[in-house]
């Protein structure tokens, strides 16, 4: 398409919309914008069209504003902008004569800027409100978002409203902002305040920085200064900006050349070196050049973490931390990671001194009241003020859920101590794998699950022999532990070891107790059933994929402890409780067996009166039928059609057609019938099970084929002994063969069927494979075995498979159906069991 074509094709465009020169909606804006990226879509990489886009929506709000000489030192046109105009006017705002803005392709593929610039052409801006304008840009990101770097550079609007809320910026005031993003803060307390604030902000990320900057214009926000650098290595006036925020990107550790710049630079805190992690060096940056109050957002693990708790405990020192608001779970989009807000002040009311306000936030519902009533406590709100020298003694990491900081202060006035206290020391270190067998018995946290018994003792005899991992770490098991798995979930313990070595994998926790000060078995009883416990191991999760309980915060779990006699007799108590229960729940199994088998014989007693009067019905039916087809044959009538066509296009049938589908229909409700019949006959007493030598059975009761029928049946030379119903055991054979008769084998096709025998050892393994059309995709192994359930395709009874279900189940055997284009194994387990 060359030049003259695509103008043509944009006149009709502009024409199109209607020429509209001075629309100023804001859903219009948002319309002509999607359409063009929506229209380009897997052409154009998202992030950078929304920076062309911004670039020419901060230009065309110049051009609106008469400002355009003033700010951009150009005449040219807006709509007559090309591709040197477009990179001579963004780097106004990279602040860089070389800009390169990484487009280059939207100027070369389908006239992709040319067309933005056209569209852009036929609205003004200048008109729409500053808020609207930027909650625009929101939903442009946020389209985006799967493949966007700017949807992570955009603060949550709920967090940033409400620092916006607790700092209050006021006219004059320098703001503060490291690792900036889109300047979220600074928009938002702009938009909120109107006030002549001026922000200072520092982001690494170039192609952020930009845009950030071409933002600002596009909102008419002339008062900034950001600058592509990292803050980190930035040498920061001291106490020059009045207020501070920032949210630091998560869980980023910090290089080397970061480290040992911050190893010889002023700090605010007095600790060498500086926290791993860039959150703390933010933090220190903002702690040193603000003079006022600060909001930052760090991980809930930087509280908890014990290396990480000097810098807070610092500012409770120095009574700087004025409130800390836990962030509600996924408040981020793009993390799970628990959060939380602190707050901090130079310049503290004396109201606040010595105190510090703490509040959970649960729920996003919460947090939307936090931040409309900021200092109060009202509705589902956890709010408290504490002191911060009982903070300081406690630990700050406890009031990240007031409910459990309440539930310590309460159990620290009983006989309650830490669960670490209480632990004694394992005899043996931890082993690498590659120093073990190659095979082991060991204990793994599915074990743990699966292997505990009612008393909650560990089943070592079902501890399988496992594949060691030479990456792994593995504890030899010591007698008289708790055993958990990392999330201190499901509990068990070990009192006497019943093979040689056991070991366990390090997915678990092993506790070795001192015997003096409590029985293993009651800590296992205290960590399953005690309810402010498991309370207390729930709060202290840890980790956005995999939720954990670290050993170092087992000095943060507080525990009955009471004498050993107490423990043995709460023990005692607690096995008749579970003889108890286990009597209860044996009863009512006994009860819901025999009312669920006193509704099936109710049921089969219906079904029984239905088939015998169906039964008495059908023969007279048959061979009023047949009186029927004789005189339409003696009458000459067979090719006749059975009413006349009301059209030329209708499809009559004729009179032998009738016939042959009624005859079919009789024989598909005489096949339901007899099906019917074998399954309410069918009974399985002990009695009437024999051991039968497989092969032999299968090939004297079966019956055999020869070369001239319409399929070939095979059985293999394997004969084990199998203990079977024979019986229900020959008509899932017969079942199998039908089935493939009937839906799969074509007329004039090789149609086989294999049975194939093979001896397992515990099990024997029976395969009847046949070679016609592949089992349907729409039905499962369970639609089979269910009665009544049919494929889409199918016109049989819906009954058969659910006697072969039946008769499996009686067997104690699995089924397993293979489609494949080759035809369909149904593969049969069947354990050997003895006879009586």
């Amino acid at each position: 398409m060359n030049e003259s074509e695509y103008s043509i094709i944009i006149q009709k465009e502009k024409e199109r919309l209607g020429n509209l020169a001075a629309v100023s909606n804001i859903k219009y804006l948002e319309k002509i914008s999607f359409q063009i990226f929506e229209e380009y879509r897997g052409v154009i990489k998202s992030d950078d069209y929304v920076s062309l886009l911004i670039y020419l929506l901060a230009m065309r709000k110049f051009y609106e504003d008469s400002i355009w000489n003033d700010r951009l030192c150009t005449n040219v046109i807006f709509g007559e902008l090309d591709e040197r105009d477009i990179r001579d006017l963004a780097a106004v705002w990279s602040r860089d004569s070389d800009v390169d803005l990484d487009i280059e392709y939207l100027f070369k593929t389908n006239h992709i800027y040319r067309h933005t610039i056209y569209m852009l052409d036929t609205v003004s801006i200048s008109s729409i409100p500053r808020e609207e304008l930027y909650k625009f840009f929101i939903k442009l990101v946020e389209n985006q978002r799967t493949s966007s770097q700017f949807w992570n550079s955009i603060s949550p609007p709920l967090v940033v409203e409400l620092a916006v809320k607790i700092l209050d910026p006021k006219s004059r005031e320098r703001l503060f902002n490291p690792a900036s993003g889109l300047a979220s803060f600074y928009i938002q307390s702009q938009i909120k305040h109107n006030a002549d604030i001026y922000l200072d902000a520092t982001e690494i990320n170039v192609a952020t920085a930009n845009v950030s900057r071409a933002l600002m214009s596009f909102l008419s926000l002339y008062k900034y200064d950001i600058q592509t650098e990292d803050v980190t290595t930035t040498c920061l006036p001291s106490n020059h900006y009045d207020l501070a925020f920032s949210i630091p990107p998560f869980s980023l550790r910090l290089n080397n050349f970061q480290r040992e710049t911050l190893e010889f630079g002023e700090t605010f805190f007095p600790f060498r070196p500086i926290n791993k992690h860039l959150e703390f060096s933010i933090l220190d940056k903002m702690l040193s050049s603000t003079k006022s109050r600060m909001a930052i957002v760090l991980r809930q693990g930087t509280i908890r973490s014990i290396p990480d708790r000097k810098y807070i405990n610092y500012l409770l020192e120095m009574d700087l931390l004025e409130a800390m608001i836990t962030l509600p779970p996924k408040i981020f989009p793009n993390t799970s990671i628990p959060t939380v807000m602190l707050i901090i002040n130079k310049n503290k009311p004396s109201v606040k001194e010595d105190l510090v306000q703490v509040t959970n936030c649960h729920t996003v519902a919460d947090f939307q009241q936090t931040v409309v009533d900021y200092n109060t406590s009202c509705g589902s709100l956890c709010t408290m003020y504490l002191n911060r020298f009982e903070l300081l003694e406690s630990g700050l990491d406890k009031a990240l859920d007031l409910s459990i900081y309440k539930l310590h202060s309460n159990l620290r006035e009983k006989e309650y101590r830490t669960l670490a206290s209480i632990l004694g020391e394992i005899p043996t270190k931890p082993t690498s794998g590659f120093k073990l067998n190659p095979s082991e018995y060991i204990v793994n946290s599915k074990d743990i699950r699966d292997l505990k018994s009612l008393d909650l003792s560990l089943d070592l005899h079902g501890i399988p022999l496992s594949d060691v991992r030479e990456r792994r770490r593995y504890m030899k098991l010591p007698k008289h532990c708790v055993l958990t798995d990392i999330q201190m979930k499901h509990c068990v313990w070990v009192d006497e070891l019943y093979k040689e070595t056991v070991y366990c994998s390090d997915t678990v926790h092993c506790l070795k107790v001192n015997p003096e000060v409590m029985n293993a078995r009651y800590l296992a009883y205290l960590l399953e059933n005690d309810k402010d416990v498991k309370k207390q191991i729930g709060s202290l999760f840890t980790g956005a994929g995999m939720p954990r309980i670290h050993k170092s915060q087992f000095d943060s779990i507080l525990i009955p402890v009471p004498n050993l006699a107490t423990q043995s007799q709460e023990l005692a108590e607690f096995h008749d409780l579970l003889i108890e229960k286990e009597q209860i729940k044996h009863e009512a199994r006994i009860e819901q067996l025999t009312s669920k088998k006193k509704q099936e014989e109710h049921e089969f007693k219906i079904v029984s009166t239905i088939r015998h009067n169906l039964s008495n019905k059908v023969a007279p039916i048959r061979a009023d039928l047949k009186l029927i087809e004789r005189f339409i044959k003696a009458e000459g009538l067979e090719q006749e059609p059975i009413r006349p066509k009301l059209r030329e296009a209708d499809e009559v049938p004729l009179a032998t057609e009738i016939i042959m589908r009624m005859h079919k229909n009789m024989n598909l409700m005489n096949n339901v019938l007899d099906s019917t019949r074998k399954v309410l006959e069918l009974r399985f007493d002990e009695s009437d099970f024999k051991v039968e030598k497989t092969r032999s059975f299968l090939k004297k009761r079966l019956p055999q084929t020869n070369s001239g029928d319409s399929y070939q049946l095979l059985i293999n030379e394997e004969d084990p002994k199998l203990l079977i119903h024979p019986e229900s055991f020959l008509e899932v054979f017969d079942q199998l063969i039908k089935n493939a008769r009937t839906h799969a084998f074509t007329e004039g096709g090789e149609n086989l069927i294999e049975i194939n025998i093979e001896d397992q050892g515990k099990d024997v393994q029976i395969t009847c494979f046949n070679t016609g059309k592949p089992f349907p995709k729409d039905f499962t192994a369970e639609d089979f075995l269910s009665i009544n359930v049919k494929s889409q395709s199918s016109e049989g009874t819906g009954i058969g498979g659910y006697y072969i279900a039946r008769t499996l189940q009686a067997h104690k055997a699995k089924l397993e159906i293979k489609p494949s284009v080759n035809g369909t194994e149904f593969i049969m387990i069947f354990p050997k069991k003895e006879e009586g």
